[in-house]
C-alpha cells in the first residue's frame, strides 16, 4: 500500500480489547494500511487536498458578482448597539442560510451569488465526511475480516507492515 498524505490530520483511536487484545492490537497496526487501499478515502484525500482551491473559486466567484464578500465592518464592534446589529445581522444570515437549504431542497434555489459561498462550503464539507464516514465504516468491516482470517490461522498479505 502507498501511505497518502493529508495536511492537517490526525487519526486517534481507542481500541479497547473488549473481544479480547489480539483485534484491538491487529486493528491499531492495520487500519491505516487498510484505509489507504479504499477508493473512498483516495476520493477523499484528494477532495480535500482541493478544497481550498475550490472554495476560494467559489468565494471569487462570489465577490466578483456582488463586489465584494465581507460585511462591511471594519471588525471593531464594541458597544451595546453595535453587538445587537451585529447579532441581527447574524440571525438574518442563518435564516437565509436555511431558506436557501429548503429552497435546494424543493428544487426552488433562488439565491444570489453572494449568499451561495456558505451554502458551497457546508455542501463540500459534508461531501468529504460522506466519503470519510463511508470509507472508516469499510475500513472496519475489511479488518474484521482479516482477523477473522487471521485468528482462522491464514496470513493476510501486507498484514502488519509498518505505515510510511
Amino acid at each position: 500500500y502507498v501511505p497518502i498524505p493529508l495536511p492537517n490530520h490526525a487519526l486517534f483511536a481507542c481500541f479497547d480489547g473488549h473481544g479480547g487484545s489480539f483485534a484491538a492490537e491487529y486493528t491499531s497496526r492495520n487500519l491505516l494500511r487498510v484505509l489507504c487501499r479504499l477508493s473512498a478515502f483516495c476520493e477523499y484525500a484528494e477532495k480535500w487536498r482541493g478544497r481550498d482551491a475550490y472554495l476560494e473559486g467559489v468565494r471569487a466567484s462570489s465577490s466578483s458578482v456582488v463586489g465584494g464578500g465581507g460585511d462591511g465592518g471594519d471588525g471593531k464592534e464594541g458597544g451595546r448597539e453595535e453587538k445587537q446589529q451585529k447579532r441581527g445581522r447574524d440571525e438574518e444570515k442563518v435564516q437565509r442560510a436555511k431558506e436557501r437549504v429548503r429552497a435546494h431542497m424543493d428544487g426552488t434555489n433562488s439565491s444570489t451569488p453572494a449568499n451561495d459561498f456558505e451554502f458551497a462550503r457546508a455542501t463540500y464539507d459534508h461531501e468529504l465526511m460522506t466519503l470519510l464516514e463511508s470509507a472508516l465504516r469499510d475500513a472496519f468491516v475489511d479488518l474484521d475480516a482479516e482477523i477473522l482470517r487471521e485468528v482462522q490461522g491464514e496470513k493476510v498479505p501486507g498484514a502488519n507492515a509498518a505505515y510510511g
